[in-house]
């Protein structure tokens, strides 16, 4: 029974980390999560099957190979493409689902004792969930429990040898030896950039002793574990304060000269920790970049919306006269940021400004029409935006909060989409004046976190609002190609990520 259920548990739990993984570190994407529970469920369907097309022998020789592929990709220093990265989680869940099923649809009883079987595979499957839903939020602080799943599911390959003979053992040797070399790497580097390289070729021979070690049972475990350990010691983000909500992982890193915050895989700003440098804006919003460009030349009293809270470095641009109002989903993002002793943009600038906890666009709904005479919508969701925030009707309801000659700031970077031409269409679709710029920091910008790179929108109600724009030569007018735009009853995600990687 317990291994009825230790079947059932972690292809359920793999499920919900694949899924939290692919949704929150690669993008947010409507109905991606569908993919992982298709194959999911496909597994159930081909090892109940009379002749499945994938047998479980092939599923044990096969996944390996899988959680090989899996360790390059969850590889800290290692950013691979949409295409790429998607297909290998999916793959290695699909493999690990078989496994963990085909071991216990060919231990299943005789048919007076299924009722029993199948009650207990449903509850392996519940607790798979809820073990991910409720319990890792609380026990880790850092998304582990797919890394876990992964060597939870290899020592669950039935028909194996614990350990295996000759060149088995010798790679799981070797394997280690390649984590004591990464250790010995960290503690003499640390994450410095130069060491990358040999923390990379230090991995790779980890991850082809998980291949060659595919004969035994612990083997593999072994090699992959020595793969996560290497990829922590070589992650740059991985010192400093690390918590964890229901939103994902928040790290606030602890560099040289400057303090960040980053959700997931992507930066929410930063702060430098010298004084009299520390009420600077930087990153996405230093002075330089276009985000910088419009709020530091806003003078005049007003309101001022930030969708997206980060670390709050707008803040400091804010005049006398000017009320601003922060919205963030995450609970989490708001207490760091409003405590001095991690960021203190918050409280120096805008100490009496309310933050508004829950979804910006709901949030936003609530308030009246013509409020806000500048807008910032900035809520990134780890590698992307929302795609609720960019719809038709969204865009609608950010220029309906609009004062007449207010302006709405769309910060729309992205590693995975190309998110201009969305804006684009929505601006044609809504007959708006739409303004672009591609901001790329020069050497003369100093630290890599005091300016990043950035893709920023400007939209008006009118003309006349974005007439100060218009005469720079870094703003270009957006023109739309004629395609749909997005709304709340269609997007077309794939489409987006085909425009950006053709760019």
């Amino acid at each position: 029974r317990l291994w009825w259920l230790a079947c059932a548990f972690v292809p359920s739990s793999l499920l919900v980390g694949v899924t939290t993984h692919i949704s929150t570190d690669i993008a947010s994407v409507p109905f991606l999560w569908a993919l992982p529970l298709i194959l999911y469920i496909s597994s159930f369907i081909l090892v109940f099957s009379k002749r499945p097309a994938l047998s479980l022998s092939q599923s044990n020789r096969l996944l390996p190979m899988a959680v090989a592929t899996a360790a390059f990709a969850l590889f800290s220093n290692i950013q691979l493409s949409f295409f790429l990265a998607i297909p290998i989680h999916l793959l290695t869940l699909f493999l690990a689902a078989m496994v963990g099923h085909g071991a216990m649809a060919a231990d299943r009883p005789e048919a007076k004792r299924l009722t029993e079987f199948y009650l207990i595979m449903s509850l392996g499957g519940v607790l798979g969930g809820a073990f991910n839903a409720l319990l890792v939020p609380l026990i880790f602080n850092s998304v582990i429990e797919y890394p876990l799943m992964i060597l939870a599911i290899l020592v669950l390959r039935p028909g194996l040898r614990w350990m295996g003979q000759g060149r088995t053992r010798v790679w799981s040797l070797t394997a280690a030896l390649a984590l004591s070399a990464a250790a010995i790497l960290h503690f003499t580097f640390g994450g410095d950039p130069s060491a990358q390289f040999t923390y990379r070729f230090i991995a790779m021979i980890s991850i082809v002793a998980i291949v060659m070690s595919a004969n035994s049972k612990l083997g593999p475990v072994i090699a992959t574990a020595c793969t996560f350990g290497i990829s922590a010691l070589a992650n740059p983000s991985g010192a400093g304060v690390q918590d964890r909500s229901f939103f994902g992982v928040v790290k606030i890193l602890e560099l040289e000269e400057i303090r960040v915050l980053k959700h997931g895989t992507t930066q929410h700003g930063a702060q430098f920790t010298a004084e009299d440098k520390a009420l600077i804006p930087s990153t996405y919003y230093a002075k330089g970049t276009p985000i910088g460009e419009v709020f530091g030349g806003y003078e005049g009293a007003g309101n001022v919306g930030v969708i997206g809270l980060g670390t709050g470095s707008v803040a400091c641009y804010a005049r006398a006269g000017q009320a601003y109002t922060y919205y963030e989903i995450d609970p989490l993002v708001a207490r760091i940021a409003s405590d001095p002793q991690y960021f203190s943009y918050l409280s120096e600038c805008t100490p009496d400004a309310p933050i508004i906890l829950g979804d910006g666009r709901l949030s936003l709904a609530s308030e009246p029409e013509h409020k806000f005479d500048l807008l910032l919508i900035d809520a990134f969701s780890s590698n992307s935006v929302p795609a609720h925030l960019m719809t038709v009707e969204a865009v609608d309801l950010y220029l309906s909060r609009l004062s007449d000659d207010g302006v709405l700031v769309m910060h729309i970077s992205n590693r995975y989409m190309d998110l201009s031409k969305i804006v684009a269409r929505i601006a044609n679709r809504l007959d708006v004046p739409a303004l672009y710029q591609v901001h790329l920091p020069s050497e003369a910008d100093g630290h890599g976190y005091a300016v990043s790179a950035s893709q920023v929108v400007l939209l008006a109600r009118s003309t006349s609002a974005l007439a100060e724009f218009e005469n720079n030569p870094d703003w270009h007018s957006l023109e739309s190609d004629g395609k749909r735009p997005w709304t709340d009853d269609y997007s077309n995600v794939i489409g987006a990520i085909i425009a950006r990687h053709r760019r």
